[in-house]
């Protein structure tokens, strides 16, 4: 099945019964995990927009997120399914993403991160730890995971199921 066979798909949603059209190539976590849960003083200092996070805690070390993009392999299929995720980074690296955001000439390659998701099916995936690859200006960076004995893992270089990514959307359509 092509990309374009995607758009064309049908099948039978688990969770209303009624048929789709179309499976889409992609989910995507608004903000990163902890956000929702912060204070309004916390809010109220901390900036958020569709690529950057930061996160003021009083008394504490701020927090740092880039949004990212972690892309799976589909069983059996020429297609890519894709999560965007939010990972945490450290200050020094968030400030030289945010600095050469625009021209994409990034002074640094790659970096550590942190995942800051569970991602659905698959259990302990919150802050496992990845590789940030940074691209080129207007693209978000990828992540690859660290090597682990983890389904996640195993998932990002051997691929997801169209079950599974047909139960996702159900469960969140």
């Amino acid at each position: 099945m092509s990309v374009g066979d995607f758009y064309e798909y049908r099948w039978t949603c688990k969770c209303c019964g009624e048929e789709q059209a179309g499976l889409p190539m992609d989910m995507s976590f608004s903000s990163p995990h902890n956000w929702p849960s912060s204070s309004f003083f916390e809010r109220l200092f901390s900036k958020k927009d569709s690529d950057l996070c930061k996160i003021w805690r009083k008394g504490e070390q701020n927090e740092h997120y880039v949004r990212s993009v972690m892309r799976f392999p589909v069983l059996g299929e020429n297609a890519v399914f894709s999560f965007g995720v939010w990972i945490s980074v450290s200050e020094k690296n968030w400030l030289a993403y945010r600095q050469d955001f625009k021209s994409g000439a990034f002074g640094i390659e790659t970096c550590f991160g942190y995942l800051m998701h569970e991602i659905p099916g698959f259990e302990d995936t919150w802050a496992m730890h990845c590789e940030v690859e940074f691209q080129d200006s207007g693209f978000r960076p990828l992540i690859f995971l660290h090597e682990a004995d983890h389904p996640l893992y195993y998932a990002q270089h051997k691929g997801l199921s169209l079950e599974y990514i047909q139960d996702l959307v159900a469960r969140n359509h």
